[in-house]
């Protein structure tokens, strides 16, 4: 049972009561749920070691089997010998007119890729809540809902606000596109759509010459603004900016050569690797390694807290139980909170360990064993138990 009532024009706070059964209910049905995440939790990190050996080994394999072809043009024997082969080479990248037509604006530019990124000014909810318990181990809790105005990238649907009324936003907001020139060349060399995805991208300039306006705007410090009719912006009005690689920039491109000319990566295939201006190939496979190991790390991490999530759903019927006298259940989930942590920490330690058995045998067994050690030390102590008189 819940109750609203506004506390300000743009501010509301709900407060519902939830009944012991009612928690025990829930909790039991979340176990199903905490199991189901730490499969996926499993899966994620048994994943990501694979694809972290996997990536290792290719990129160091690639150290010694790229072929240097230097500054393009690359001379057409070249090109016919090394179809097929991973390649490196560098220079300018030659584009075109790009013009990306909005439906309610035209931009002009001379660029080889160009990135529209959409901001619009609307209504965003932001909710906080908090619990008290109750002996007998009901709950009730207390959510204060307010509203703000900003500029935000994705859509806010106002229809699922529990507040709508008078925080209205419009049901759409123009998308975020990328953009090609229609032939672009490096040298005689043509890069393909995975090396033009891949270039770095730096803030376009805008002048008012490189827009037309087809409805009430304004360009103003390298933005286009919509539905711009004061100084203030109104709810629904949409600031458009622009990321582009420049017409004739220079790149270092690693991939793989085709017999017409096209540099591309491959299938299952780290390539291909694009940096901008000046690399060599072993500066770039370097650079992949780094930020290879930075998404391994990254990806461990949020396998550990799914996991740690996952045991502490599953153990929450415990908590709830412990609840009916209030203290006790505090005391409780602070214990718990600790085996929690423990558990999950040996669970996706055992999960990566496992992973590596055959790929890094003797880092696998000194995560096992660093788990092994957790567990003793972590258990009670056995033996007679003291006796008191």
């Amino acid at each position: 049972m819940s109750v609203r009532y506004q506390t300000g024009p743009h501010s509301m706070t709900e407060v519902s009561h939830q009944g012991f059964g009612s928690r025990v209910a829930g909790g039991a049905c979340g176990t199903c749920f905490g199991v189901l995440l730490a499969f996926g939790a499993t899966g994620l990190l048994w994943w990501n070691e694979g694809n972290a050996v996997a990536t290792y080994k290719e990129l160091v394999f690639l150290r010694d089997e790229v072929v240097e072809l230097g500054e393009t043009p690359v001379p057409d024997d070249a090109i016919a010998s090394l179809a097929g082969r991973p390649v490196h080479l560098f220079g300018e990248i030659e584009g075109g007119v790009i013009t990306d037509d909005t439906g309610v604006f035209k931009l002009t530019t001379q660029s080889v890729a160009l990135r529209r990124s959409v901001q619009m000014y609307q209504w965003k909810e932001q909710s906080r809540s908090r619990t008290e318990k109750h002996v007998g181990g009901s709950t009730t809790t207390v959510t204060d809902t307010d509203y703000y105005l900003g500029w935000y990238n994705m859509l806010q649907d106002s229809r699922r606000f529990k507040m709508p009324m008078g925080h209205e936003n419009p049901p759409r907001m123009m998308p975020g596109a990328f953009t090609t020139a229609p032939r672009v060349r490096m040298g005689n060399i043509r890069p393909g759509n995975e090396v033009l995805a891949q270039l770095p991208l730096q803030p376009l300039t805008i002048r008012q010459s490189d827009v037309q306006l087809q409805q009430q705007g304004r360009v103003a410090h390298d933005h286009v603004y919509l539905n711009a009719g004061g100084p203030e912006p109104q709810v629904g009005d949409q600031m458009v900016s622009y990321v582009h690689f420049p017409h004739k920039g220079i790149a270092s491109v690693v991939g793989i050569l085709q017999h017409d000319g096209t540099i591309t990566g491959a299938p299952s295939s780290v390539l291909p690797l694009v940096a901008g201006g000046f690399a060599t190939h072993v500066q770039m496979i370097d650079a992949a390694i780094t930020s290879s190991q930075y998404l391994t790390w990254g990806l461990r991490l949020l396998g550990f807290l799914l996991m740690w999530a996952a045991v502490g759903i599953c153990i929450e019927p415990l908590n709830i139980v412990a609840d009916v006298v209030p203290f006790v259940g505090s005391i409780v989930r602070f214990f718990t909170g600790a085996a929690v942590w423990l558990l999950a920490l040996v669970l996706s330690g055992s999960v990566i360990s496992v992973a590596w058995l055959f790929a890094r045998p003797l880092l696998s067994l000194s995560i096992l064993a660093a788990s092994a050690a957790i567990i003793f030390f972590a258990r009670p102590p056995s033996g007679k138990q003291a006796r008191f008189d």
